[in-house]
C-alpha cells in the first residue's frame, strides 16, 4: 500500500507539471505565430483568440495540442502499468524470500578432540526427511546461517567428503552415502546431527561430529617365506542413509598387505561402515613359491563406528597384544588378537568383553523370562550372568515419556513397577544392546505384544523417533535399529524416553 500511495502522488505531481508545460508550449507557439501577424494584450488572451488570427496558425496549434494530449495520456497509462507491475513483483519476491523465515546459525565441534577436516558440508532436512537446504563451513572459525520457515528440522553435518565417497548433492533422509570403490575409503568420514525447532526467534545450533566409520588396520606377524599376503574381512555394511542408519547386505572387503622392515605384513588404516551381525570372518591368503595357503578365523564381534578395529594375527605362535592405531578422537579400540597357521584349527574367539558365562550362544533355561517377552509388566531386554539358580535381567519400561533432553532424568524420578525400582536412562552400551535386540521384525513383534495388552500407559516403541540415553554423564539419543547410532541431543526438540532397570532373578 505504501508503494501505491507513493506512485499515485508521483503521478499527480507529474500530471500537474505536464499540464503547466503544455500551456507554456501553446503560449509559446502562439507568440511565435503572432509576432509576425498580430499583437495581443496577453499570452492568455492569445490562446483563446488564436482561431481569429490566421486559419493556418489555428490548424497547426490544434495539431500540437492533440499530439500533446495523446502523449500525456499514454504516459499516464504506462506509468500506471509500471506501478502495478512493480507492486506485483515486490509482493511475489517477498513471498519467495519468506517474511516468516527464521534465521538458524550453525557451528560445529568434534567429540574427544578429533580433528575436523574442512570444509564441512551442512544439510537441513524437514521433519519428514525432505531436503530443505545446504551450506558449507570452510573453516573452524566460520559460522553459517540458514533462513528456513518455522518448523522442525534435522541438521546433518559431514566432514571428510572426498571422491572416495558418493554423496548426493540434495539428499533426502533415506538417500545413501556409499563408497566409490564399493568397499572402503582411505580417509575417515565424520558425521553429526542435531534436531532443531524453529519458532519466531533466531536459533543457534552446535553439531558435534564423530567418526561414522570404523578404522580397520591389519598386522600379521611371523609369516615365513611369503611372496604375497591378502586378507578379506566380512560381512560389512556397504552404506549409510543421511539420517544415520547403516543399511545393505553384508559385503566383503579385500586388502593386499605390504611387508614392512620388520618382516610383518601390514595394511594401513582403511575406513568402513560397521559390521553386519555379531561375528566377523577373516580369510588370510598366503602366496608362497608354487603354493597358496588359505586360513580362516571367526571373531565374535564386529567393527563399530568411531572405533579403531585392529587385527593382529600371529602365524603359528603365541598370541601377542600390540596396539596399532592412535585413538585421538576415536573411542576405545577393538583389538582382535588371534593365531593362525598350519598348527591352528579354524576357531571362533569369544568377544573379549563378554564373560564366559554370558556368551550369546548359551541357552537360557525355560523357567527364566525370555528376551522379547513381557514379565512382571516389564519388557525383558537381556538375560546375563546365568548361574545355577539365578540370572540378571535388563528390563525396559512399558511406559514411555516425552521431554526435552535436559528434563529427561526428571521424567522417570520415582518410577516403580510392581516393587521394582531404581529405574534410569539406558547407558551407551545398553542403548546399543536395545537397538540390536529390538529392530525391524523383532521390534514389530514386540509392539504387537504391547498393543495386545491394551493398557492405557503402554504404547508401542517408535521405529522413527529418537530415545534418550546416557554417555559419559551427558544425554545422547538413539533409534531402535540395528547397530544404532548414538548421537548428541539438541536443547529444544522433544525426545522419547524409556527407562531401564537391572533385576536379579532367582529360580529353583
Amino acid at each position: 500500500m505504501n508503494l501505491e500511495k507513493k506512485v499515485k502522488a508521483m503521478l499527480s505531481k507529474l500530471n500537474l507539471i505536464l499540464c503547466v508545460q503544455s500551456h507554456k508550449d501553446l503560449a509559446l507557439e502562439h507568440t511565435l505565430y503572432s509576432s509576425s501577424s498580430i499583437s495581443t494584450e496577453s499570452t492568455a488572451d492569445s490562446l483563446f483568440t488564436l482561431n481569429e488570427v490566421h486559419p493556418q496558425q489555428k490548424e497547426n496549434n490544434r495539431f500540437i495540442h492533440k499530439a500533446f494530449l495523446v502523449f500525456h495520456g499514454a504516459f499516464i497509462v504506462l506509468a500506471c502499468i509500471l506501478a502495478t507491475s512493480c507492486q506485483r513483483f515486490d509482493e511475489e519476491s517477498e513471498e519467495l524470500v519468506g517474511t516468516d523465515d527464521v534465521t538458524l546459525s550453525v557451528s560445529t565441534r568434534s567429540a574427544d578432540e578429533a580433528p575436523i577436516q574442512y570444509p564441512v558440508n551442512m544439510f537441513a532436512l524437514t521433519i519428514d526427511g525432505k531436503y530443505a537446504g545446504s551450506q558449507i563451513i570452510q573453516s573452524e572459525d566460520e559460522q553459517i546461517s540458514f533462513n528456513l520457515p518455522k518448523g522442525e528440522y534435522m541438521l546433518i553435518a559431514l566432514s571428510g567428503i572426498t571422491d572416495e565417497y558418493i554423496v548426493p548433492e540434495k539428499p533426502n533422509a533415506e538417500d545413501l552415502i556409499t563408497f566409490a570403490n564399493g568397499q572402503y575409503a582411505t580417509s575417515p568420514l565424520m558425521y553429526g546431527t542435531a534436531d532443531v525447532t524453529l519458532t519466531n526467534k533466531s536459533t543457534k545450533a552446535t553439531i558435534v561430529l564423530s567418526y561414522t566409520v570404523a578404522a580397520i588396520q591389519v598386522k600379521l606377524i611371523n609369516i615365513p617365506n611369503a611372496n604375497a599376503v591378502n586378507i578379506s574381512i566380512s560381512p560389512l555394511l556397504p552404506s549409510m542413509t543421511f539420517d544415520g542408519i547403516f543399511q545393505g547386505d553384508g559385503q566383503k572387503i579385500n586388502l593386499a598387505c605390504q611387508k614392512d622392515e620388520e618382516g610383518n605384513w601390514t595394511h594401513d588404516a582403511v575406513y568402513v561402515f560397521p559390521g553386519l551381525g555379531d561375528k566377523t570372518t577373516f580369510s588370510i591368503t598366503i602366496e608362497e613359491e608354487g603354493e597358496t595357503k588359505i586360513f580362516g578365523y571367526t571373531y565374535n564381534g564386529y567393527p563399530e563406528a568411531n572405533h579403531p578395529f585392529n587385527i593382529i594375527g600371529n602365524y603359528d605362535e603365541t598370541l601377542t597384544i600390540d596396539g596399532l592405531l592412535e585413538s585421538n578422537g576415536w573411542e576405545e579400540p577393538i583389538n582382535v588378537n588371534f593365531t593362525f597357521g598350519n598348527n591352528v584349527e579354524d576357531e571362533t574367539m569369544p568377544d573379549e568383553e563378554t564373560p564366559a558365562d554370558e556368551t550369546p550362544t548359551e541357552e537360557i533355561p525355560t523357567e527364566i523370562p525370555q528376551v522379547g517377552t513381557i514379565w512382571n509388566d516389564c519388557i525383558v531386554a537381556s538375560v546375563s550372568n546365568i548361574k545355577e539358580n539365578s540370572v540378571d535381567l535388563l528390563l525396559l519400561s512399558l511406559q514411555e515419556w516425552e521431554s526435552v533432553q535436559k528434563k529427561a532424568d526428571e521424567m522417570i524420578v520415582g518410577y516403580t513397577v510392581n516393587g521394582i525400582g531404581n529405574w534410569r536412562l539406558p547407558d551407551y552400551k545398553e542403548a546399543k544392546l536395545l537397538g540390536n535386540t529390538f529392530n525391524k521384525d523383532k521390534l514389530k513383534a514386540l509392539n504387537k505384544i504391547i498393543e495386545a495388552r491394551n493398557e492405557e500407559d503402554e504404547v508401542p516403541i517408535s521405529e522413527k523417533r529418537r530415545y534418550i540415553c546416557k554417555k559419559n554423564g551427558s544425554n545422547y539419543s538413539f533409534i531402535f535399529e540395528y547397530n544404532p547410532r548414538v548421537t548428541d541431543t539438541g536443547p529444544n526438540p522433544l525426545y522419547l524416553i524409556r527407562a531401564v532397570a537391572k533385576y536379579h532373578f532367582t529360580f529353583l
